[in-house]
């Protein structure tokens, strides 16, 4: 075929149209594959600017850095304990919305929760000087609460308000309110689980000897009240973290006990063993006596430096606060096989092969242990003694702080009286 000149014009301006809109089809992808990239490019970095400001800026939902385990080291080794003490945060929130709220922290000082709210109570009767020169006279086992400590001077405070100073040697320091992880029982303070050879005590046995269980606010549940002198209560606490570390708890079962309480129960042992046979033989053979299962005047439990205690197996622990402050608490536990039911008055309780004198804090480490000592009773036996107690001959139970009677022999109490209310409050 033979083209005109009109003809070859205009194939020649379809083909440069055809090339022309090729090469704008290809601008214009190039256009938007720049586009795409600067669009990757800028998300790319807003996308590291906010990964950075919340690694700075935690949001809410991850406020609280986790605990330092070095926090920990003073808690007892047991997995329970060690698992839940990490639970409780103890580093300070960093700014947010939460900013005000306090994390409970696990306590590091002498004992589980600090002395400010706790009640002591006097041994004796005595005075407090407040700073002003004034002074107000308080009698025997009256409650005081503590607002501070220095040096063994208490500053504390009476439920009418009075603020003055109190030795501390003065003082029982109440020990639920410092150590709540222990178990607390006060059979006499409820049903006394006094007995002889088997035999019951009449008007004892079974019955509430005096009354010391009352709401601790403190710690938001009924508890007894259990002083001991202020020195002794380092001991016992230095008792329970050993007992703690291998899976059991000290059981405290009576500290301070009034005289009156006493008195009753020797005068109905006395009235049991004239007749009944087999009592008279359980408190009086093989070298005893009365005495050395129940004191006929006063004792190291009215002076405040004794306790009687047994050992409860730890099966569950649980982490409870006071205020700002956590502590462990033994939440399920089993007894324990000790040699005889606690409180059991004859020779079948002796923790030595023999009596020697309770006044010595090393005359028992020369005697045999008794027979029928058990080793969860030479476990419990080892804690207090490791902690600077001396056991009792006659009984399994009893521990006394010898060096504690020394250090308060100026204001030792007579136990003529009956402890007055509990004080404490929620530590700040």
């Amino acid at each position: 075929m033979k083209y005109s000149k009109a003809n070859k014009s205009y194939s020649k301006k379809v083909r440069w149209h055809k090339r022309r809109a090729h090469y704008y089809r290809i601008a214009f992808i190039i256009v938007l594959i720049a586009l795409a990239v600067t669009a990757i490019v800028i998300c790319t970095k807003v996308l590291g600017k906010n990964q950075t400001t919340n690694t700075i800026a935690p949001t809410a939902e991850s406020t609280y850095p986790q605990q330092d385990s070095s926090r920990t080291a003073d808690i007892p080794n047991i997995p329970e304990v060690q698992t839940l003490a990490q639970e409780v945060a103890t580093e300070t929130p960093v700014e947010n919305e939460h900013e005000d709220e306090v994390i409970p922290q696990i306590y590091e000082g002498e004992f589980e929760l600090p002395l400010q709210g706790a009640t002591v109570y006097t041994l004796a009767n005595t005075s407090l000087y407040g700073e002003s020169g004034d002074k107000k006279s308080v009698c025997a086992g009256t409650g005081l609460q503590i607002i501070s400590e220095e040096d063994g001077k208490l500053t504390v405070k009476t439920d009418d308000g009075f603020t003055g100073i109190i030795n501390s040697y003065e003082c029982m320091l109440n020990l639920p309110d410092v150590i709540p992880s222990i178990v607390y029982m006060d059979t006499n303070s409820s049903e006394s689980l006094m007995m002889s050879s088997g035999y019951e005590i009449p008007s004892v046995t079974g019955k509430q000897l005096y009354d010391v269980e009352q709401y601790n606010q403190r710690l938001g549940r009924t508890e007894f009240n259990m002083p001991i002198i202020f020195e002794t209560a380092k001991k016992v606490m230095a008792a329970q973290k050993a007992a703690l570390s291998e899976g059991y708890s000290l059981c405290i079962v009576e500290t301070y006990r009034p005289l009156d309480t006493q008195r009753t129960i020797s005068s109905n042992l006395k009235s049991l063993a004239s007749s009944e046979p087999a009592v008279r033989n359980g408190i009086e053979g093989n070298g005893w006596g009365e005495s050395w299962f129940i004191a006929q005047s006063v004792s190291n439990h009215q002076r405040g430096y004794a306790m009687d205690l047994t050992l409860v197996k730890v099966n569950e622990t649980e982490i409870c606060t006071s205020g700002n402050y956590a502590y462990v608490n033994v939440s399920k536990y089993e007894e324990v096989q000790m040699p005889t039911q606690i409180h059991e008055l004859s020779d079948a309780s002796i923790a030595l092969a023999y009596g020697v004198k309770s006044s010595s804090a090393t005359a028992w480490k020369e005697v045999p242990l008794a027979s029928s000592m058990n080793d969860v009773a030479i476990r419990l036996q080892n804690y207090c003694v490791s902690a600077g107690f001396t056991p009792l001959a006659s009984e399994w139970w009893h521990f006394n702080d010898l060096s504690a009677k020394n250090s308060s022999s100026g204001s030792l109490s007579n136990g003529e009286y009956f402890l007055q209310a509990n004080l404490s409050i929620i530590p700040e």
